[in-house]
């Protein structure tokens, strides 16, 4: 959070492109998770 605030302000380039990145993988890999539990949680779930 902070670090990313002060990047902006700071206009640190590569730091803003390294928050966001991580961010966006947290997020992807927190919707893996979601929908592995999902279907784990309610078996009439299928995918596929």
């Amino acid at each position: 959070g902070r670090l990313a605030v002060d990047a902006v302000f700071a206009r640190d380039y590569p730091v803003i492109l390294t928050v966001t990145i991580f961010s966006a993988i947290a997020v992807i890999i927190g919707n893996l998770i979601s929908d592995i539990l999902y279907a784990v949680a309610d078996p009439r779930i299928r995918y596929g």
